[in-house]
Order: C-alpha cells, then sequence, then structure tokens
C-alpha cells in the first residue's frame, strides 16, 4: 500500500520547485531582500505541480492520515465536495482524497517557496557581507565543492576565499539549499 504523508507531499513539491528553478535558470541579484527573492521564485513557478490519487490504496493511505484529512486547507476547503456521477464507493473515496491532497498541496507550495528563499537570502547575504554585488546562479552539483573552504557561516554557507581555479584566484560563496540545490557565487578576489 502506497503511504501518501504531508512530509511525502511537501518533499515532492520541494523538488519540483527545485527543478523548476534548475530548468528555468533564475539568477537572483545579491541586492534582493526575501520577500523579492520569494516574489521572484513563486513567480517563475507554474504552480502545476499535479500528484495524482490513481489507486484505492493511495486514497485509505491520505484518508487514514491525519496530518492530511485534518490539516487547515482541508477542513475548510471541502465545502463543494461533489460524488455526483462517481460509480462506486470506491470512485468517491478517491475523489475526496483527491481533494484532499490539491488543497493540502495548494496550501504547502507558500511555505516551500517561503523556505528555499529563505535559505537563498542566507547565502545572498552571505555574499553581500564579503564585497560580491552580482547575482547568484543555481546548479544541482557543486561549482566550488572540490576546493577547501576557509569557512562557514552560521547557516551554513561555505566561504571560499582565494580559492585557485583556472589560474585565478576567487572568492566564493555555495550553499546547498535542499535535496541538492545548490547557489553560488564566486568573483575575482580582491588583491
Amino acid at each position: 500500500m502506497s503511504n501518501i504523508t504531508l512530509n511525502g507531499l511537501n518533499d515532492s513539491l520541494c523538488n519540483h520547485v527545485i527543478e523548476n528553478i534548475l530548468s528555468s535558470k533564475i539568477r537572483i541579484d545579491c541586492s534582493l531582500n526575501q520577500d523579492e527573492i520569494m516574489e521572484l521564485i513563486s513567480g517563475s513557478y507554474p504552480h502545476d505541480f499535479d500528484y495524482s490519487i490513481d489507486y484505492n490504496s493511495e486514497a485509505l493511505s491520505v484518508m487514514d492520515n491525519t496530518d492530511l484529512t485534518n490539516h487547515d486547507s482541508v477542513l475548510y476547503g471541502l465545502d463543494d465536495l461533489d460524488f455526483s456521477g462517481l460509480d462506486s464507493s470506491w470512485a468517491c473515496l478517491r475523489h475526496e482524497a483527491q481533494l484532499i491532497v490539491n488543497n493540502v498541496l495548494q496550501s504547502i507550495t507558500s511555505s516551500v517557496i517561503a523556505s528555499l528563499a529563505e535559505e537563498v537570502h542566507n547565502t545572498t547575504s552571505c555574499a553581500e557581507t564579503l564585497g560580491f554585488t552580482g547575482s547568484l546562479g543555481f546548479s544541482s552539483n557543486y561549482l566550488l565543492g572540490y576546493c577547501a573552504h576557509e569557512s562557514e557561516s552560521l547557516e551554513g554557507v561555505a566561504i571560499y576565499r582565494g580559492a585557485y581555479q583556472v589560474e585565478s584566484e576567487l572568492d566564493g560563496v555555495e550553499h546547498v539549499i535542499a535535496n541538492g540545490l545548490c547557489a553560488s557565487a564566486c568573483w575575482t578576489a580582491e588583491a
């Protein structure tokens, strides 16, 4: 039986947002505040994540999970539940479970984006503190990770000072935001 949980939906949605960030190649200017970063990520996200309840076992899993059925978005979001046109009790169960999942996903989308924006802002703040004024890029792997970093911020941002790469000394920051999404920036070190 498939086990559908709030954490599982949250992780799946987070991965979907991350895939969108990577595929859209957005860059975040270091001068943006956390709200502006959240707006930029949200504006580039198509809000098209769909978690389909196709099997009776999935529907039972949703209905048996109190984190999902008692979620605030569900308690006030099923007013227009309509079972007309459905031919069996299983179809009704799948329909109700799908509405629950859709309401939960709609509700947690903004919190997932806000959490990612907070981590990105931690990285931009660190880079700005070090004198960087450009934009952060994103990748699914480390760009500077092969170099030893000098220190880390309290938020876990790796700080590179004088890292050697292609005969130039570079300063940089790199941070694993979530689920393999890395934000990084590097610039020519001041002499």
